[in-house]
């Protein structure tokens, strides 16, 4: 899935001036999501250059076993932007329409601790910003050692857990990674891509 992260653009004002927003184009709906990195938790931060009237949507990506939650902390410029409500549920989204012009930056933890901390900038400029690619979905297909049991069924939740991957659906199958190259049984399964962030098992 694509992400979108670009410069930071700052913009100052002085005195009385009125700055236009972009006549070209509509305004687009931009995704962001709370966990792109290979962590259970935040990624470190994401920018995502934008227009007034535009949306910017927080996915919380952030499922692990257990469910999560993602608590937002206090906006640097509401003006600009900020996300709307105190905490994002797994696989949900929050959203708020970009303001005025110039920059704001939110901090989502995961959790509602004050670690794991992911750190999204808006930064909102006059000039027009071309609207994101439309989501494509991809379907991936994962594999794990097959456990000392020798059944897929006892796969731990966390095996093969990327950010907001499903548990479970593991059937039993050979590849020839194991055993150095050698072979053997495996557990697999098939998961797609879908807009929330979030993967779904296919069949």
């Amino acid at each position: 899935m694509k992400r979108i992260a670009v410069a930071l653009v700052l913009t100052a004002l002085t005195g009385t001036v009125v700055i236009s927003a972009p006549t070209a184009g509509a305004a687009h709906v931009r995704n962001v999501y709370t966990c792109t990195g290979t962590g259970l938790a935040g990624s470190g931060s994401q920018t995502v250059r934008a227009n007034p009237g535009d949306t910017i949507r927080v996915f919380n990506n952030c499922a692990i076993p257990g469910g999560s939650y993602v608590f937002r902390y206090g906006a640097t410029n509401p003006a600009v932007w900020e996300s709307p409500n105190n905490a994002i549920d797994a696989g949900s989204s929050q959203s708020a329409v970009v303001g005025a012009i110039g920059t704001s930056t939110q901090q989502f933890g995961l959790n509602g601790v004050g670690t794991n901390i992911t750190t999204i900038t808006v930064a909102s400029v006059t000039e027009p910003v071309p609207p994101p690619p439309p989501f494509e979905p991809h379907d991936y297909l994962q594999q794990v050692a097959l456990p000392a049991s020798g059944t897929c069924n006892d796969v731990p939740p966390e095996s093969g857990h990327w950010h907001g991957s499903p548990t479970g659906g593991w059937s039993q199958s050979w590849a020839w990674w194991p055993n150095g190259g050698r072979g053997g049984p495996v557990c697999t399964r098939e998961v797609e891509t879908t807009e929330s962030g979030l993967l779904l098992l296919v069949g």
